[in-house]
């Protein structure tokens, strides 16, 4: 599958004309598909062979997605450095190196030259306005259920006139700021947002999937979420049901031990 993101990528680079390369959709959305991919089979295999590596990291930095390496970015952190000594100091040499990669991708996504001139800015900005008359209740569970974003918020959001209101084209909702973590945030509060965190890594728990993986797992969804749809989008969806279903070690024996016992009793 890596090798057809990959020739996908390349062939797009080639002949798209400039637009970002993706194999199904925006690959905003279908990178952490590939990082899920990635994740069950290091919880199969307990590694990644360099093969697949170097076409990971080939895949991520040809897509130009900032959630995207930046997910990439956590994703090494997390799985490769377990203690400090001469590989770990390879390994930050290794992650530097790639982090030079993602401030130049960050770089030449800002058309202005300056924070303002990022979309994801201006959409937390617009979090902010919506906030700033908020009572700690309403940080915690959020704002009333279909709570119009401030009107200011809108009128600066105005280009993205599919996510307005078919009633009222002026009138906007909290879809307008595209994030999924603002998105929670601003519906559900911190309380809602947690319990989605604490909920997927139950989940991922049951399903015998290694801690550090989870813990991969609920970074790629965080930072994902801080660009794009996150848990509210299919891919992280299908990502999540391979995650789980895929044949674990641990899985394995604990259904066989679990049908012994039936069997016996």
């Amino acid at each position: 599958m890596l090798v057809i993101f990959l020739a996908k990528y390349v062939i797009w680079i080639l002949l798209g004309g400039g637009l970002r390369p993706g194999l199904f959709t925006e690959n905003n959305f279908e990178i952490m598909l590939v990082l899920f991919w990635a994740l069950t089979v290091w919880n199969l295999e307990g590694k990644l062979t360099l093969k697949q590596w170097l076409l990971l990291t080939a895949v991520i930095f040809l897509s130009g997605s900032r959630s995207g390496v930046v997910s990439y970015f956590a994703m090494l952190c997390i799985l490769l450095i377990r203690q400090f000594d001469w590989k770990t100091i390879l390994k930050l040499a290794l992650l530097g190196l790639i982090g030079v990669g993602v401030v130049g991708i960050f770089i030449s996504r800002m058309s202005g030259g300056d924070l303002n001139s990022i979309d994801r800015v201006v959409f937390f900005q617009g979090l902010l306005i919506a906030m700033r008359d908020w009572e700690l209740m309403d940080y915690l569970i959020g704002a009333p259920p279909l709570t119009a974003m401030p009107e200011v918020v809108c009128q600066r959001m105005q280009y993205y006139t599919t996510l307005f209101s078919a009633k009222d084209p002026s009138v906007c909702y909290s879809v307008i700021l595209h994030s999924f973590v603002m998105r929670i945030v601003h519906d559900h509060g911190f309380f809602g947002l947690v319990f989605l965190f604490w909920a997927t890594n139950a989940l991922l728990k049951l399903s015998f999937v290694a801690k550090r993986v989870r813990v991969t797992v609920l970074a790629i969804l965080f930072l994902n979420g801080l660009s794009v749809s996150s848990l509210n989008s299919v891919y992280a969806l299908v990502g999540l049901i391979v995650l789980v279903v895929a044949p674990y070690k641990e899985k394995v024996i604990f259904l066989q031990k679990a049908d012994h016992k039936a069997v016996t009793s």
